[in-house]
């Protein structure tokens, strides 16, 4: 859970400074309208590209942080039935 948090704080992060970044160059750069508007596009696709590579990064952490709670929900399972066996053969002997 602790690194879908800091994945998520990472993305936002980099999404906020890239957009932050975008806005600043557009509003500096001394470029034709033509210019400006393939500038854009360039940057909305990268900022595009970046948000599905940390959409696909949160997934991943989210993925792997619900495998590990299934694999710690089956153990304690099992030691619980071992748990309950062991008691249920100590009452019949």
């Amino acid at each position: 859970m602790e690194n879908s948090n800091k994945t998520m704080n990472q993305a936002s992060g980099f999404l906020i400074s890239a957009a932050v970044g975008a806005v600043l160059g557009i509003l500096f750069a001394p470029n034709k309208g033509s210019e400006t508007r393939r500038h854009l596009a360039y940057s909305r696709d990268n900022l595009t590209n970046s948000i599905k590579d940390q959409y696909g990064n949160l997934i991943d952490s989210v993925n792997n942080e619900i495998s590990d709670v299934k694999n710690k929900a089956t153990e304690a399972l099992e030691k619980g039935i071992a748990s309950v066996e062991k008691v249920k053969h100590n009452l019949t002997t």
